[in-house]
């Protein structure tokens, strides 16, 4: 579909609601792609399902990845962050929550 812009993610593609209790995002359903088109020049892509809302969720139309996350980390002796207060050797633990 034109809508989806990368090779494969329209397959991949899921509906997606954050539990507000854990803070995870939980797939929803069984859904099927279909696909309808308006005119000659427009296309569109549908998700066609059922679902049960019980409660209010944010929901998300995603594809699921498994990619790292690269940070940088620098520590100071206080908080005006001058070079020549840069401290080395430091342990910092970095926790994903997701």
């Amino acid at each position: 579909s034109a809508q989806v812009q990368m090779p494969g993610h329209l397959k991949g593609m899921k509906l997606w609601s954050l539990n507000p209790q854990t803070g995870l995002w939980e797939e929803e359903g069984d859904f099927q792609h279909d696909w309808s088109r308006r005119s000659k020049r427009e296309e569109r892509t549908f998700l066609v399902g059922n679902m049960e809302i019980r409660e209010r969720r944010l929901f998300n139309l995603d594809v699921p990845e498994s990619r790292r996350c690269y940070i940088k980390v620098r520590t100071y002796r206080s908080e005006r962050y001058l070079p020549s207060e840069q401290v080395a050797g430091v342990v910092v633990s970095v926790i994903n929550l997701e």
